[in-house]
């Protein structure tokens, strides 16, 4: 049961981080416009500012991606845990026997009188 919670919490996780993602590329985006205009202006000093920005918001978008990707390496593995993938599943559970079955009173009979006739001949 823990393991279907954590399943749960794991994607709950990830869909947050797609969002964080989402909203560090448009500071990004935002910073390296800023960035583009510093540039066009001349001014070393704000091109340098816009710069840092611009490299701190892509190092953040970076990290996003690794801990997002590591969560669904995770979730991966739990699905697998839980059969819930086709590659787990195609090994997981051999087909079930049919139980034996009892031979009906016709053929109970007919064993019987062939074991007669084999001891008869026998002797």
């Amino acid at each position: 049961m823990d393991l279907l919670l954590d399943y749960c919490l794991l994607t709950e996780q990830v869909e947050e981080l797609d969002e964080l993602r989402a909203s560090a590329r448009e500071v990004w985006r935002g910073a390296y416009e800023a960035f583009l205009v510093a540039k066009k202006e001349l001014d070393p000093l704000e091109v340098s500012k816009c710069a840092d920005k611009v490299q701190g918001g892509f190092d953040q978008i970076l990290k996003l991606d690794g801990r997002a990707d590591r969560k669904r390496a995770l979730l991966l593995q739990i699905r697998q845990t839980m059969y819930l993938t086709p590659r787990s599943r195609a090994g997981a559970a051999p087909e079930k026997k049919d139980p034996p079955q009892k031979p009906d009173a016709l053929e109970a009979l007919l064993a019987e009188a062939q074991e007669i006739v084999k001891n008869g001949a026998e002797k």
